[in-house]
């Protein structure tokens, strides 16, 4: 028997080459959601992906309480996720910043998937946020280190691509605030605004947010 993040797990013979572990949690729950996403387009829609601390990503499509989550690919800590207007995309993320597209069935099967982390070395915080632009989801504003990435079209990023990529990625250089950022937030109306903060407390507005390198103005001086 193994007790751990996920539970507990049994094997009948720990000496095969290849172990095989049955989880025994029956009802004993040890999820925790980090978060949940939602297609923002839709209206009284079932459809929910959820990330879960040391127990991957999970997707449902169903109004019952009961209904079985079914697991996403990657395994790992599930962190952020979002869903695409029109569930066209559906993105999760595993510790480290690795962000993964992905095409679903309406059975939460895959039938793409795709890794769409920029391909930048940096301090990636272990739960790591990012938001899609809710007027247009193919924008996606990703928090690296001290400062912003944006990337301007997702969808043109290939299919079944395991590595980072460079593809449509802009580093927002004026964003850069001197201390890791640590959450980020994008407007709906009026459109094209990101919000961020960083670790010490100070917090950012960025109009324009969409397009060249925008400098961002500072709403914390003076608030507490």
């Amino acid at each position: 028997y193994c007790g751990d993040d996920g539970g507990v797990q049994q094997t009948t013979d720990i000496l095969r080459g290849t172990v095989v572990w049955n989880d025994k949690n029956n009802g004993f729950i040890t999820s925790q959601f980090y978060s949940i996403a939602i297609d923002q387009s839709a209206t009284d829609d079932a459809t929910l992906l959820g990330g879960l601390q040391d127990n991957g990503n999970y997707f449902v499509n169903s109004n019952s309480g009961t209904a079985p989550w079914k697991e996403m690919i990657a395994g790992g800590d599930g962190a952020f996720t979002a869903i695409a207007n029109g569930k066209n995309y559906y993105y999760i993320e595993t510790q480290n910043g690795n962000v993964i597209r992905l095409q679903l069935n309406s059975a939460g099967d895959y039938t793409s998937f795709a890794v769409v982390q920029p391909n930048h070395k940096t301090n990636y915080l272990f739960i790591n946020p990012y938001v899609l632009d809710p007027n247009n989801s193919n924008i996606m504003y990703y928090i690296a280190g001290d400062s912003l990435w944006r990337n301007s079209d997702l969808s043109a990023i290939p299919n079944f691509g395991q590595e980072p990529t460079n593809i449509n990625w802009s580093a927002l250089s004026n964003t850069r605030t001197g201390n890791i950022i640590t959450a980020i937030a994008a407007s709906k109306t009026p459109a094209n605004i990101v919000y961020y903060g960083s670790a010490n407390g100070q917090i950012y507005k960025l109009n324009n947010a969409n397009v060249g390198n925008p400098s961002p103005t500072n709403i914390w001086s003076g608030k507490g």
